[in-house]
Parts: C-alpha cells; sequence; structure tokens
C-alpha cells in the first residue's frame, strides 16, 4: 500500500502539491463557513445577525487570505521561471560577453527598466560600465560612464551595499543630506529616477556592481532588488570566466616576451581589420646585433635588447599594430594618416632606440588605396630592411649573413 502511494506521489512536484492543498483547504473553510451561515439565518434578534455578520467577515477575510496566497504563489512561480531562463542564459554559450547581455535583457524585461546594467572596477580608483542593456527608445549611456571617479559617485552605494547587500534608491529626487554632491548631479544629469545596485564579489572582494535604473513599476522594487542580489553571483562567475578567456587568448596570439602581438595575431588582424583597399603603411623592423649580445652577454642581455625594441614599436605604433614575426624581427601596421606622418613615427621610433643604446634596420613602404598587392607591399619593405642591414654589418668582420 505504502509502495503504491509512493509510486502515485514520485512524478509530482512538492511545491505544487502544497499550493493545490492550500487552496483546496481555503475553499473547503469557505463552504463550511457559507453553509453555517446560511443556517444561522433562522436565528432571531441582535445575535443572529451579529453571528451572520461575523461568519461573512470571516469569510472575506479567508477570500481575500486565499487571494494573497495565490498572488504570492504565482510571484514565486514566475520569479522560479525567470531565475530558470536566466541559468539557462548564462549557460548556453562559450561567450560570457553574450550570456552577461542576455541575462541583463532578461532583467531589465522583467522589471520594466529603463537600464540595466554591469560596472567594473578599473583598479585605477575609477569604474566604467562595461555591459549595458536598454529599453526601446532609450538612449544608451555606457559610453558617459567611463571611469567614473569612485570617490564621491559611488561609495555611497558601496557603504549600503557593504551593509545590506544591495543598494536601492527609491527616488533620486529626495536623496538624503549624506549623498555626496557627485551622485546627485549624476542622477539628475542622466535623468536616473531609481536605481537598485549589487555587489560583483569574487572571494570577497568587490570587483563592481550590477543593477537596474528607473523601474517604472516601484511595488517591484523590493523583488527586483532580492533578484539582483542573487543574480551577482552569476554576473562575478561571467565575467571570471570572461577573463580567463582572454588570458587564455593573449597566450594564443601575443607574445609572451614582450607583450606585442605574435604571428598568429598578425594573421588575425590581417584578416579582420587589416583593409588593404585603402591607404596604409607597413613597416619591417629587425634588430641589429642581436646575435653578438647573446654571444657575448648572454641571452638574457639579448632578451632585453629585444623588449626594448618592442616597447619602443609599441609607443609609438600602439600595441595593437606590432607583431613579433620571429626571434629579431617585427612588423608594424599604420593607418592613422599619409606616407609624410607614417615618415615621424619611423622618425620618432629611432630617436627612442637611441636614447636606449639600441639599433634596428626599418624598411617600410606606404601603400595608396590598394595600388599594389599586399604581398608585394611585404616584399618591398622587406628588400629596403636589408638593404639598412647591410649598411649597418657592411665593413664588420663578423657581419650576419641572412638566407633569402
Amino acid at each position: 500500500m505504502i509502495l503504491r502511494e509512493y509510486q502515485l506521489f514520485k512524478g509530482i512536484d512538492m511545491t505544487e502539491l502544497k499550493r493545490v492543498i492550500n487552496c483546496a483547504a481555503a475553499a473547503a473553510a469557505i463552504a463550511i463557513i457559507a453553509y453555517i451561515a446560511f443556517a444561522a439565518v433562522g436565528s432571531k434578534g441582535t445575535a443572529g445577525v451579529l453571528q451572520r455578520a461575523g461568519l461573512i467577515i470571516l469569510a472575506v477575510a479567508l477570500i481575500i487570505q486565499f487571494r494573497n496566497w495565490w498572488i504570492r504563489d504565482r510571484g514565486r512561480r514566475d520569479r522560479m521561471e525567470m531565475l530558470s531562463n536566466i541559468v539557462k542564459c548564462a549557460t548556453s554559450s562559450d561567450d560570457p560577453d553574450e550570456n552577461i547581455n542576455m541575462i541583463l535583457g532578461l532583467l531589465g524585461e522583467e522589471f520594466k527598466a529603463e537600464r540595466a546594467f554591469v560596472f567594473e572596477d578599473q583598479n585605477d580608483g575609477t569604474y566604467s560600465n562595461t555591459y549595458e542593456w536598454c529599453a526601446p527608445g532609450i538612449e544608451p549611456k555606457a559610453s558617459d560612464f567611463t571611469h567614473v571617479p569612485f570617490k564621491g559617485h559611488v561609495d555611497k552605494m558601496f557603504e549600503d551595499m557593504k551593509k545590506s547587500g544591495k543598494a536601492v534608491v527609491r527616488d533620486s529626487g529626495h536623496l538624503d543630506k549624506n549623498t555626496r554632491e557627485e551622485m546627485r548631479e549624476t542622477f539628475l544629469k542622466y535623468g536616473i529616477r531609481n536605481t537598485i545596485a549589487a555587489p560583483l564579489e569574487i572571494n570577497g572582494e568587490c570587483m563592481g556592481f550590477c543593477g537596474l535604473d528607473n523601474v517604472t513599476d516601484k511595488r517591484r522594487m523590493d523583488d527586483a532588488a532580492g533578484t539582483i542580489s542573487l543574480l551577482a553571483y552569476f554576473f562575478s562567475q561571467l565575467v571570471i570566466q570572461r577573463n580567463n578567456n582572454k588570458r587564455l587568448q593573449k597566450f594564443g596570439y601575443y607574445d609572451l616576451m614582450t607583450g606585442v602581438g605574435n604571428r598568429r595575431a598578425f594573421e588575425r588582424y590581417k584578416a579582420d581589420w587589416l583593409d588593404t583597399g585603402i591607404s596604409y603603411g607597413y613597416v619591417m623592423c629587425d634588430i641589429n646585433g642581436l646575435k653578438m649580445v647573446n654571444d657575448l652577454q648572454g641571452h638574457e642581455a639579448g632578451d632585453a635588447m629585444i623588449k626594448d625594441v618592442a616597447s619602443c614599436l609599441a609607443y609609438v605604433f600602439g600595441d595593437d599594430c606590432v607583431f613579433r614575426m620571429g626571434g629579431d624581427e617585427f612588423v608594424a601596421i599604420f593607418r592613422d594618416g599619409d606616407e609624410t606622418d607614417l615618415r615621424k613615427k619611423i622618425d620618432g621610433v629611432r630617436v627612442m632606440l637611441r636614447h636606449k643604446e639600441r639599433s634596428a634596420s626599418i624598411g617600410y613602404v606606404f601603400c595608396r588605396d590598394g595600388s599594389i598587392s599586399f604581398e608585394e607591399v611585404k616584399i618591398k619593405a622587406d628588400k629596403l630592411m636589408y638593404m639598412e642591414k647591410e649598411d649597418y654589418y657592411s665593413g664588420k668582420n663578423d657581419r650576419r649573413k641572412r638566407k633569402r
């Protein structure tokens, strides 16, 4: 008998079962009270009237309680469904950026907010709005919230988050006198009427915060605050995943010694970013005297030489446009001007190299509007660089031989 009953209820959701039992109990209680009320119709005098009134009031109270139970249960089920969807979003893609944006969209739509956001600590005393979802018709503001100073702007919110795990500003028009003027001005300038935020924490250390701006239904602000506090964990984990992915990518596309791109990064840059149909400059750079330094002073001295040359190129052309192609060879891409500007850049590199007491041979080609093919540009720049290197080594007994 017990086994049959176990098999009968085995597949039933216990939460749903409790809801059905509560509803049935409330309905039975109302039915009983209604029966007693009708049975008391025959009672005469003041006592009968009071009895009937009391029973009616009790019935109404039970109906109201039943309604509250139903609304609370429906809200709980809707919240669980939303959280289930959010968990699916958090694991639906291998791209944490995509997952974060999807969760922000779900949050914003669920609580009818104008904006959903993530701010991250930039480790320089500022925070930046790194992710943003906006409701239709709402202008994005993330670009305006780059490197927002911590002091005065968000420190009051962090005080609240430390105390209760969340910060809720229900009406920015009634901020208390303890709120810093910078925060008041920010809310006024960007039309932030209310906001909710929760901290992103990793091992007890705050790395930013997530939240909502301008929740339309203020009756749901407490519900929204609780949900955001819970979801802050998912945002934290996704940010960690994103950072780990970037580190792995750095190992795959960056030269670990110098920090500039490697040959693989150059191929990706050429495929994804370099438009050879417009004007650009191609620069080849080969370090002079590296073999001699390695032989006479050791490879640590040689490594320092490589790092110095890389840092000069990266400073002038930018980290994302310099690539280490081999032991002592680098390539830089120039896209921000004409040939005169390119010459000035190269002169700047030579000045920096002399200051560091380093030497490198440089060959460059400025291609106007795709006038020659990329392969021809490379060959021509390489030849010019080799000619300069021959001039450097001419007359020396230990002249290095380069195979072509």
